[in-house]
């Protein structure tokens, strides 16, 4: 049995986080090195709060088996950027496979045993494993609380293995090491208040485990898995209270509400670039995931209570260190999701963009639209989406039959064509989750401050929508359904996230604010014209390759130059 203790001094949690999947980097860097890079990938998601304490009281080499392994959807796969699948490895009887292991390297401190061996820690809280020792990124964990039942496995396949049971899973963790095997299952059982008469005959260390109180300064991170058994048939009847998984557990959830600008809120000089792009009404091309087919018209749908748009490209976000995000699904909720400083407001736009690169892939930044109910006022977005006759519970299914832009949400119909350039607007910036479920964390929110004007024969028509219609039997017989429907989720605890504030005449900068203070690094500046223009910095020398995006001086993307 093995006992560690590290303390790591915690850098600032928040926004601008790096990818999570760590294990791969080259295990020939020092500790110290090794820490510095891991720092920079660290997830938010589930962090300890500082107050908070982990009691770590056995950590050793063992090899996971589960059938959950081979479960999609459980584990469900990854598309990569070049939409390559990624998902779980499995061996010989459902034994997981450790993909930081590269071969044999006898010596080598803190690595693998082999290809199947995971490095677990069971704490007061929790069991939980990672790719090596080093690595700050937890693939998996098993509460404490949920275990029902723990025995040593008999079964020819798995005679080395201690089987763990909740009420929905089951794994085995093996060990060959007898001695390793029966600590902790005596001490699991001793833990859980079980008594097992062979414990008190089984040697075992003479000793009570040593019980290493660490202040958690470095986040622990426990990665979000979706399986099949949580939020089932959700809905929004009572206001996500009663979700499951992250959407009970997680400690970085959305919405929240935004303190007024001043309170509680740091100024921030950055913001993201929205390129956002006019999409026509039948796709040109399919989608990966087969939701649409070449030819298709682009659907608005009734999903679980809120009605949504997805597309496979409707634009990017390009943050300040070349992170590109895509928006393919806007969703509209009535009333509001996020509140300021306690006020609810009619509607908001959520506008979900998913990671494309490298250090993204499993996050998601989503730009958030207040609405204001305002009498004879016309969106022009909203008016390319037939609103007299939008998707229901009966009807599920709608067709868009205009070509939509989302610059357009921030304009009115009376002006013009001026849509083209986007408006610039102050706004909130934090770090949270979907909103929805698997409330996913790892999310990027920008929250417009000031709300946008939603008619309110628009708003009524959204509200209609969301409940059941009216029903006329055959015998001409009406049915009213008075029944009230919302489609927003209850406001989430702070739980000390820094909410930043973006005030639109004051800043020059593009991205989103750096909470992790890290070094800028080598970079160049590009000019994007389509009908305007649009700068935003690129890391490295490598030209980014969108279209119609060509390198400029430092100073004229900054307004510098004449």
């Amino acid at each position: 049995m093995k006992h560690k203790s590290n303390s790591i001094e915690s850098p600032k949690a928040g926004l601008g986080l790096k990818d999570r999947n760590i294990a791969k980097q080259s295990f020939s860097s020092t500790a110290d090195e090794e820490k510095n890079v891991l720092l920079k990938h660290i997830d938010p998601a589930k962090v300890l709060n500082d107050h908070e304490k982990l009691s770590v009281q056995m950590e050793d080499w063992f090899r996971i088996a589960s059938p959950d392994f081979i479960d999609i959807s459980k584990f469900p796969n990854i598309y990569s950027k070049e939409y390559k699948q990624r998902n779980v490895k499995v061996g010989v009887n459902n034994f997981r496979i450790n993909d930081f292991y590269t071969g044999k390297k006898p010596g080598l401190k803190n690595y693998p045993p082999s290809r199947y061996h995971f490095f677990f820690r069971y704490s007061d809280k929790n069991i939980y494993y990672s790719n090596h020792p080093d690595s700050l990124s937890v693939l998996e964990s098993f509460s404490i609380r949920a275990i029902e039942k723990i025995e040593l496995n008999e079964d020819e396949d798995y005679s080395d293995c201690i089987l763990i049971s909740t009420k929905k899973r089951k794994w085995n963790i093996c060990n060959k090491d007898m001695k390793t095997r029966f600590n902790w299952f005596c001490n699991l059982q001793k833990d859980r208040g079980v008594e097992i008469a062979k414990c008190h005959n089984m040697i075992i260390d003479n000793v009570e485990p040593t019980i290493i109180e660490t202040k958690i300064t470095q986040p622990i991170v426990l990665i979000p898995m979706a399986t099949s058994d949580c939020n089932k048939k959700w809905d929004y009847n009572n206001l996500g209270v009663d979700w499951e998984c992250d959407c009970s557990e997680g400690k970085e959830q959305s919405p929240i509400d935004l303190p007024e600008q001043g309170k509680e809120t740091i100024a921030s000089p950055v913001k993201p670039v929205f390129f956002y792009k006019t999409v026509k009404s039948t796709l040109e091309h399919g989608s990966e995931d087969n939701y649409y087919q070449k030819g298709d018209q682009v659907k608005f749908t009734y999903t679980n209570g809120y009605l949504s748009i997805r597309h496979p490209d409707l634009g990017n976000a390009v943050t300040l260190d070349g992170v590109v995000y895509r928006a393919e699904e806007v969703r509209f909720h009535t009333p509001a999701e996020h509140t300021i400083n306690g006020k609810t407001f009619d509607m908001e736009i959520e506008i979900i963009h998913y990671g494309q690169t490298k250090g993204a892939l499993g996050k998601q930044l989503v730009l958030n639209i207040l609405g204001e109910r305002y009498p004879g006022v016309y969106n022009k977005f909203i008016d390319d989406l037939d609103f007299f006759n939008l998707p229901n519970p009966l009807n599920q299914t709608k067709y868009i039959h205009n070509n939509l832009h989302l610059n357009k949400l921030f304009y009115k119909s009376e002006e013009g064509d001026s849509f083209y350039n986007l408006k610039d607007y102050d706004f909130y910036t934090y770090q949270g989750s979907l909103s929805s479920p698997p409330c996913f964390e790892n999310t990027i929110h920008i929250v417009k401050a000031q709300p946008i004007q939603v008619g309110s024969t628009v708003l009524t028509l959204f509200q209609e929508a969301i409940r059941f219609p009216d029903t006329r039997d055959k015998e001409g017989n009406v049915f009213l359904n008075k029944e009230k429907k919302w489609s927003n989720r209850k406001t989430q605890p702070l739980n000390g996230r820094k909410v930043y504030y973006y005030k639109a005449k004051e800043s020059t900068q593009f991205g989103v604010p750096n909470i992790l203070g890290e070094e800028r690094k080598e970079g160049h500046y590009e000019k994007l014209i389509n009908r305007y223009k649009s700068y935003y910095r690129v890391e490295g020398n490598k030209p980014s390759g969108l279209p119609g995006s060509f390198v400029v001086p430092e100073k004229e993307a900054k307004g510098l130059s004449r």
